[in-house]
This record gives C-alpha cells, sequence and structure tokens, in this order.
C-alpha cells in the first residue's frame, strides 16, 4: 500500500497552486487539466506550503485571496 501510494504522489509547491488558481499565470491550463483529471494522482502538500503559498498570494493580491488560496490547500482534500 505505501509504495504504491508514493508512486502516485505528486507533492505540490506554492508556485503550483498559484498558477492553478490565477489564469494569468504561466502553467495555469496545463495544471487545471491535469488536477482535473480522475485517476490515481495522489496530491500532497506540505504544511509549509500552505503557509507560503498564503504569504505570497496576501503579498501580491492581498488578503482575501490569500484566505481563498489556503482553504482551497486545507479543504479542497488535497
Amino acid at each position: 500500500m505505501i509504495p504504491t501510494l508514493y508512486q502516485r504522489a505528486v507533492l505540490i509547491d506554492t508556485s503550483a497552486v498559484i498558477a492553478m488558481r490565477n489564469p494569468a499565470e504561466r502553467g495555469h491550463l496545463e495544471l487545471t487539466a491535469l488536477y482535473a483529471q480522475p485517476g490515481n494522482i495522489v496530491w500532497v502538500v506540505l504544511d509549509l506550503t500552505s503557509h507560503e503559498c498564503f504569504t505570497t498570494v496576501r503579498y501580491q493580491q492581498g488578503w482575501q485571496p490569500a484566505i481563498e488560496h489556503y482553504k482551497f490547500l486545507r479543504e479542497s482534500g488535497f
């Protein structure tokens, strides 16, 4: 079970989350298409990524978008 899980795991970082949530970012279409695929991918997000994403978006876009990005990571089943 565990070895299979690791073979299917994708560790996502802050830049990928921001690109996935912002259509103006490079790679947006590819990332959203990959995320939308049903199948065997297991998305993995570290707590550090959640906090780094929140801080980055807060400084670039403001408080509300930062909260939305954070909730996406923490509540979307990643």
